[in-house]
């Protein structure tokens, strides 16, 4: 994983990541506070979720045990995935990966 200037002062983390020496995914943290429960956060959430569902249809929700479980699209070879987390700090994560690699990643992960 490598550090990612996304160039707004530091205000929102990110990262990207390869495997193999191939580019396999991208990271970034938005909306992030040190409070719980943040409704600038919460309705981050809110608005991503809706703008990729506009774009790509109703996600994946694959863990109905969370309060807010993530949200999975699967499109153009990439997973798209939202979270947010919002028990002790408010934070929404927004990632895109490769699929083909990212399965590849996990095959050889699970192999060792």
């Amino acid at each position: 994983m490598t550090e990612l200037d996304i160039g707004l002062d530091g205000k929102i983390p990110g990262s990207w990541d390869t495997y193999n020496n191939e580019f396999l995914g991208v990271s970034v943290h938005l909306y992030g506070t040190q409070e719980s429960a943040d409704p600038a956060a919460q309705s981050g959430f809110g608005k991503l979720q809706m703008q990729l569902t506009e774009f790509f249809g109703e996600p994946n929700r694959p863990w109905d045990n969370e309060e807010t479980p993530p949200c999975i699209w699967e499109t153009n070879g990439r997973t798209i995935t939202t979270h947010l987390f919002n028990h002790r700090d408010s934070n929404v994560m927004l990632s895109v990966e490769d699929s083909v690699r990212a399965a590849i990643a996990e095959a050889d992960s699970n192999a060792s």
